[in-house]
């Protein structure tokens, strides 16, 4: 993950919440696309999500047979939604998808982790599609665990 050309637009907002006060969500995908959503810090949607500027989204692979990593693998920093008038989508993975979005930060996490091994509500993260918002008390719980901290980049 890189930082994108238009970080410094979104640090000049003055009203962008500040990272850690902002609504967590995690977003699915798939082994084929995780490098190209974390790459590019974009992710494509059938809807306009609810999302505001600032909010944490926890990249999360949908878990694939015999891989043994732990799905949540990134943080991103969501910055705007946009619908593909361009084709953006298909040139980018191989499929049209009507919305796309962007974020402004994309960080590898230290510390890879599953939602269901951290959770402490009774919040089902199962169905939802590719998005979902994470209740507010494992929200907490994954402040207090500090999972949200970097890797070194590289």
């Amino acid at each position: 993950c890189t930082t994108p050309p238009f970080r410094a637009a979104v640090r000049l907002n003055s009203g962008v919440r500040s990272l850690w006060s902002a609504t967590v969500y995690i977003f699915r995908t798939h082994l084929e696309n995780i490098e190209m959503v974390t790459r590019l810090r974009k992710h494509a949607l059938n809807r306009k999500p609810k999302l505001e500027i600032g909010d944490r989204v926890l990249v999360s692979q949908t878990i694939a047979s015999g891989d043994v990593l732990q799905p949540i693998r990134y943080v991103m920093r969501y910055f705007r939604t946009l619908p593909d008038l361009h084709d953006e989508t298909l040139s980018i993975w191989g499929k049209k998808w009507p919305y796309i979005m962007e974020f402004d930060t994309c960080h590898r996490l230290a510390k890879p982790f599953d939602i269901r091994d951290v959770q402490v509500s009774n919040h089902n993260y199962g169905p939802g599609g590719p998005i979902v918002r994470v209740h507010p008390a494992d929200e907490y719980a994954i402040d207090k665990l500090g999972l949200l901290g970097y890797a070194a980049e590289t």
